[in-house]
């Protein structure tokens, strides 16, 4: 009976990618003792110390550090360390944005025994470039099995995938054809340069000064996004207006939204694929979930603020792109009939490049994933040469030092100052 750690670093995203997971796990091996953990819980090393596991699943170690403590794992418990991707697209055009994929964390090529992609090009780019720089032994461990979370789009009978009440009830009022759906996607917006450094992840020692203009454009490019809803909202009385937040933005970065009749702005976490289904045309920044409409068979429509080069098409097509400003006359050409969507070629080559789908074929990456975790290989060692395992073994054993030095002299200065006569 194998033991099994699945870690998930942005719970609002991820929680449902492991429910799914963990189900295909004990649909082939009902005795499997799993846990589900969040990476950056305090507890997180006294748990998996203490369950023993033999395989971690986890997010990539992207940002400076996060890989030390699962240098600790692998070396003590001689378990098995599987990264599954959590961001699958990049544009490939900006070399800012494929750094970023590749991730800034060091550590050597025995730490992690597979690296799981979406699809075959992100495997083959950033797999590759992983592969020179180190980060694993061989490109056979680079594994391409595709995203859950589009999964469900492959099976005949739905989940039960509920809306929360009020969006429900808001949504059923409306004809399909009358519904505009948004997302945002600006949480760069919200970022201070403390916020930059603290990412680990963005490089900001070396790109502070072009990391605080993005967060600067990001603003601009959040602004113009509501300004020019509100007045498309306030010019199209008939049409409903779905705005949908990013999982990790807030909900107090949209307050314009609320109490406009017809804007409905949803705030909870909600799955894409349930609010995308009453929609009559998708609208984005250049977003992944643009495969979502693909899949729908979902017109779409690219919003594109000038300056604002954060956010790209990721060079995927879309019914029609537009500058943000021009809202208003794109809406009137699909109240027209204009803004229709067409299946090619190239989206069905982005499809199966990014996420692995083929025309026709079965489409069910929880299990395939959970077939590599249940699988009876033998884990990586990591040598003794290695020197991030010396880096990770010296700063796990210093904090635990202090931490215990720490327990020890706060229980001891009471003592003291009693003795002493101080009160």
């Amino acid at each position: 009976m194998k033991r099994i750690v699945l870690i998930i670093g942005k719970p609002a995203r991820e929680a449902p990618i492991m429910a799914s997971i963990k189900e295909g796990i004990l649909n082939l091996a009902p005795q499997t003792e799993i846990r589900v953990w969040e990476r950056f819980s305090p507890s997180l090393y006294q748990e998996v110390m203490e369950f023993k596991p033999d395989v971690i699943l986890t997010p990539p170690f992207n940002a400076i550090g996060l890989s030390t403590i699962f240098y600790i794992f692998k070396f003590h418990l001689k378990c098995k360390i599987i990264s599954l991707t959590d961001e699958g697209v990049v544009d490939f055009n900006v070399p800012n944005n494929i750094a970023w994929a590749v991730g800034m964390d060091q550590y050597g090529k025995n730490l992690i025994d597979y690296e799981i992609f979406w699809g075959h090009r992100m495997a083959q780019e950033i797999g590759g470039r992983r592969l020179a720089r180190g980060r694993m032994s061989s490109a056979e461990r680079n594994k391409v099995i595709g995203y859950p979370r589009l999964q469900s789009y492959f099976i005949n009978d739905l989940p039960d995938l509920s809306l929360p009440s009020r969006i429900q009830t808001r949504l059923a009022t409306v004809e399909k054809k009358n519904v505009l759906f948004f997302i945002t996607g600006f949480q760069l917006a919200n970022y201070t340069k403390e916020d930059l450094f603290k990412a680990g992840d963005l490089d900001a020692e070396n790109k502070c000064d072009e990391l605080l203009v993005a967060v600067e454009r990001a603003k601009k490019y959040r602004q113009e996004w509501i300004d020019q809803i509100l007045i498309a909202a306030n010019a199209n009385k008939d049409m409903l207006f779905v705005v949908k937040k990013h999982p990790v933005e807030r909900q107090i970065d949209y307050p314009q939204f609320e109490n406009i009749n017809n804007i409905l702005y949803v705030y909870e976490d909600c799955e894409l694929q349930v609010l995308m289904q009453y929609a009559g045309v998708f609208f984005h920044y250049g977003s992944t979930s643009l495969v979502d409409a693909y899949l729908l068979r979902l017109p779409s429509v690219y919003l594109f603020s000038e300056g604002a080069n954060w956010y790209t098409d990721l060079g995927w097509p879309s019914s029609r792109k537009s500058p943000v400003h021009e809202i208003l006359n794109v809406i009137e050409e699909y109240k027209k009939g204009f803004v229709q969507f067409e299946q090619t070629l190239q989206i069905r080559q982005i499809m199966f490049d990014m996420f692995n789908i083929e025309k026709g074929k079965p489409y069910n990456p929880s299990s395939k994933i959970a077939e590599l975790l249940l699988a009876d290989d033998t884990p990586q060692r990591i040598p003794l040469t290695d020197r991030y395992l010396w880096r990770a073994l010296t700063m796990t054993y210093y904090y635990q030092t202090r931490s215990f030095v720490g327990r020890i002299v706060r229980k001891m200065l009471p003592l003291l100052f009693n003795r002493s006569g101080v009160r």
